[in-house]
Order: structure tokens, then C-alpha cells, then sequence
């Protein structure tokens, strides 16, 4: 059973400490995190689910303010921190990459490739390949477009859009033919029967911020990211294999089977790549005793 408040996660980092002393006391936001990193933690090294980034976060800050306790760092989201250069993310001990979340790092590297060649085997390697690099970059456009939506929601909760109602659906609102998406159809959905701002208010405020920042990486979200590539997938390998994809391969590469695949095949060699792992070895350099990673793969490595 997760803490349900940063103070119960102080107290558990407290009655950790007292029973592993010697210990990294490492927080992670909830279970899907916990199974990906238990892989690489050391063996001196104890996650402990948060609940969520903002628990977690409070929770170290309370750690370093009110306790003596060494040893301790928390791995998270950042989300739209990124995006907004949040002073948050400045927290003593707290980890984070350069993706906005697990999952887009986990698209971001050649896992995706792997997946890709393990359900398509009768493919040439360079060939699929080039088809995940393609499809991805295709993905992170439309999860980064919808995502100046999702900014404005961080950015103004009082407008009330209903994001689920088109993250959850969004063949509906993409052009087969163009592979854009129909933007009114989405103000219009996202508002609902919000009269907080009008769709033509909230298109030119996107607008806006398209003027002010790039389309990349730090607006898209991860579960946005691999739904979109789960939609487009079937028609862009018919378009370059000139063949339909098996039933099975369909099956393996739905949303959620998509994200489970980019899990098992993200190896150390690929988290080496990422800026998560050289901010945990920045850490540990200055934390010693202290590891996450496990020693033998970061000397193989």
C-alpha cells in the first residue's frame, strides 16, 4: 500500500533508514517505475513508491529541511516542468531526465527499434529500422502539436478541458490523408460545456504559444506519444512494406502491449544514453557512499 501523504513517506524514508542504514533510500513515482529500475538499483539501494511526482517531490524537500537523514534522492516525471523551466525541478537529490516521463524516454531510444524488429522479423534490420525512426518522429509530431493543448491546461486549470475526451480517441480527430489533426474538432471537444473561453479564443492561444515555443520533446507525453504511433503503424507499413500486419502483430502492438514491449526491451546500454543516467552518476559522485546503479553494470559498461 503506497503513503498517502509526503509526511507518511518521510516517516517510512525514517523507518527505512533505521532498518538499512547503510542504504540508498531511492523514491519513484509508483509500480511501473518500480519494475523498470529495479533491474539496474543496487543491491544497498530500496525503492519506495511516492504515489505520484508532486508527493515525492514534497517529500525530499521535507527530508532535506526537517531530517538528518543522508542517502536519500527521488527519480520523476518532470512533465511540463520542463517546458516551463520550473525551479522545482532545482530540488536537492532529485533525478530526472530530459523527457518529460518514462515513457517518451523509453521511445526516445533504440528500444523502440528492438520492438520493432522482434515483432516484425521477416523484415531486413536496416529496414525496419528506418520504419521506427519514421514512424516515431511521425508519433512525437502529433504528440507534440496536441501537447501546446495540454500546456494550456497546466497553465490554466480553470479552463477545464477535457483532455481524455480526445487523448482517448484520437483517430477521430486525425486526417487519414494528411495526418494532421482537425484542431477545431478538438477546441470544440476539449471545452465541452465550458464557458471559461470560446474555441476561438483557446485556438489562438495555442497559436501563441507556438510563436513563443518550438515543437519538440518537452511538449509531448509519453502515453499520447505511443497511442499515436499504435494508430498510425498499420497504415504506415502498409504504405512502405506494401503488406497488411498480422492479426498478431496488431494485438502486440496496441497502446498499453506497446508501452509493456518498450519496458522489457529498454536495456542498460540504452538508460547510459540517457540524462537521467548521468544526473544519478552525478549524484552518487557526491553522495558516496551511495549508489543506485549497480556497480558491475556501470563497469561493464
Amino acid at each position: 500500500m503506497l503513503p498517502n501523504t509526503p509526511e507518511d513517506i518521510v516517516v517510512k524514508l525514517r523507518m527505512f533508514r533505521s532498518r538499512y542504514p547503510r542504504h540508498t533510500l531511492l523514491l519513484v513515482e509508483g509500480p511501473t517505475d518500480d519494475a523498470l529500475w529495479t533491474e539496474y538499483i543496487a543491491d544497498r539501494c530500496r525503492l519506495i513508491p511516492a504515489g505520484n511526482k508532486e508527493k515525492a517531490v514534497k517529500a525530499l524537500e521535507i527530508t532535506h529541511a526537517r531530517t538528518s537523514l543522508q542517502g536519500v534522492a527521488a527519480i520523476i516525471d518532470p512533465d511540463y516542468w520542463l517546458a516551463e523551466q520550473s525551479k522545482l525541478l532545482n530540488e536537492e537529490s532529485l533525478l530526472f531526465d530530459d523527457s518529460p516521463d518514462m515513457e517518451l524516454m523509453l521511445l526516445t531510444t533504440p528500444a523502440l527499434e528492438k520492438v520493432m524488429r522482434h515483432t516484425f522479423v521477416y523484415v531486413e534490420t536496416d529496414e525496419i529500422h528506418h520504419f521506427a525512426n519514421s514512424l516515431r518522429a511521425e508519433a512525437l509530431r502529433l504528440a507534440g502539436e496536441f501537447g501546446y493543448f495540454r500546456l494550456l491546461d497546466f497553465r490554466h486549470r480553470n479552463f477545464n478541458l477535457m483532455l481524455r475526451r480526445v487523448a482517448d480517441n484520437f483517430p477521430r480527430f486525425i486526417d487519414e490523408q494528411t495526418l494532421r489533426f482537425d484542431t477545431d474538432n478538438i477546441a470544440t471537444t476539449l471545452l465541452g460545456e465550458s464557458q471559461a473561453v470560446t474555441s476561438t479564443e483557446l485556438l489562438s492561444q495555442v497559436e501563441t504559444l507556438k510563436s513563443d515555443i518550438s515543437l519538440g520533446v518537452k511538449l509531448c507525453r509519453g502515453n499520447d506519444a505511443i497511442s499515436l504511433l499504435a494508430f498510425l503503424l498499420p497504415a504506415h507499413f502498409k504504405a512502405v512494406f506494401k503488406r497488411d500486419i498480422s492479426q498478431k502483430a496488431r494485438n502486440q502492438t496496441t497502446g498499453n502491449e506497446l508501452k509493456r514491449a518498450l519496458r522489457l526491451a529498454f536495456e542498460f546500454a540504452h538508460f547510459a544514453l540517457t540524462q537521467l543516467y548521468s544526473r544519478i552518476r552525478a549524484w552518487e559522485a557526491v553522495n558516496l557512499p551511495f549508489h543506485i546503479i549497480r556497480t558491475d553494470l556501470v563497469m561493464e559498461h
